[in-house]
């Protein structure tokens, strides 16, 4: 991945990224990040957590996965509408996913 990356991984997939994610047809699942605090501290802001919970994104209480093309799409990239998503996904152009309507 770092040799896809250029050497320098980063918040955006970059274009390398992109291209080896697209070619393995790998599916990513979204999720949240709830962090429970039980001490935050006087002057700069510093947390103290006592948990941290992964909640996956689901639809009708399946799993929803997505193509590299929605992650790329989501942080301002190109996408290919032709290998958006999974069939059946909501993230798919047909249900105005990573390409939107």
């Amino acid at each position: 991945m770092f040799k896809a990356a250029g050497g320098i991984l980063r918040d955006s997939p970059s274009k390398g990224e992109i291209a080896m994610f697209r070619a393995a047809g790998t599916q990513f699942q979204m999720i949240s990040m709830v962090a429970s605090i039980a001490h935050l501290s006087d002057g700069p802001p510093h947390a103290v957590p006592y948990a941290l919970t992964l909640l996956p994104a689901s639809k009708r209480g399946k799993v929803d996965p997505c193509s590299i093309d929605y992650i790329a799409n989501m942080a301002g990239g190109t996408a290919d509408s032709s290998d958006c998503a999974t069939r059946g996904s909501t993230h798919s152009p047909a249900n105005g996913g990573c390409m939107g309507r």
